[in-house]
C-alpha cells in the first residue's frame, strides 16, 4: 500500500513541477526575457533577500563580516599601491631602459 501512495505522490510532484516550469517559462517569454536568464535573476533576488534577512538577524556576525571585508580590501589596496610604485611603474627618467649600472673594483679593497 505504501508503494502505491509513494508512486502516486511522485507522479503528482513531477506533474506539478512541469506545470510550474511551463507557466514560469511562458511568463518570461511573454515579457520578452529569456527563460534561463529570468530564472537566474529570480534566484539571485531570492538569495539576496535571504542574505539580507540573515544579516539583519545577527548584527554581531554582520559587524565582523563587514570589518573583515574592509580589512581585506584595505590590505589589498595598500599592497597593490606599493607593488605598483616599486615594480610596475616606469622609472621617472627619459629613456629609462637605457640606464646602466657601473661599478669599480679595487684590488686593495676586499669584496664580499
Amino acid at each position: 500500500m505504501k508503494e502505491l501512495h509513494g508512486r502516486r505522490g511522485q507522479g503528482q510532484n513531477k506533474d506539478r513541477a512541469a506545470e510550474v516550469a511551463s507557466v514560469s517559462c511562458n511568463h518570461q517569454s511573454a515579457l520578452g526575457g529569456s527563460k534561463v536568464g529570468g530564472l537566474l535573476m529570480e534566484s539571485f533576488w531570492h538569495d539576496l533577500r535571504y542574505g539580507a534577512r540573515t544579516l539583519l538577524k545577527k548584527p554581531g556576525f554582520t559587524l565582523i563580516a563587514a570589518f573583515t571585508l574592509a580589512l581585506g580590501i584595505g590590505a589589498n589596496t595598500a599592497i597593490f599601491s606599493a607593488v605598483n610604485a616599486v615594480l610596475l611603474s616606469p622609472l621617472p627618467y627619459p629613456e629609462a631602459d637605457r640606464l646602466v649600472w657601473l661599478t669599480e673594483r679595487h684590488e686593495e679593497i676586499p669584496t664580499r
